[in-house]
């Protein structure tokens, strides 16, 4: 678990140019998480369906750790 919070992840992907921009910034590429190559984009949730979003999204990230969801 502690691997879990060092880790970063983003689902900006209806905000694609705003997220090209922020990754070409300075300021981006100096956070730990990024030059330690531990950010990743995950795909999009829909988070108003309740336990099933909920469920999806712990999916989601489980798949992007590479760890089963529980």
């Amino acid at each position: 678990m502690e691997d879990v919070l060092d880790d970063a992840f983003a689902d900006l992907h209806a905000m694609e140019r705003e997220m090209t921009q922020l990754l070409a910034t300075p300021l981006w590429q100096a956070m730990p998480f990024v030059r330690a190559g531990r950010f990743q984009r995950v795909p999009a949730v829909w988070f108003y369906g309740a336990t099933l979003s909920a469920m999806h999204f712990a999916r989601v990230l489980a798949d992007a750790q590479g760890r089963a969801a529980v």
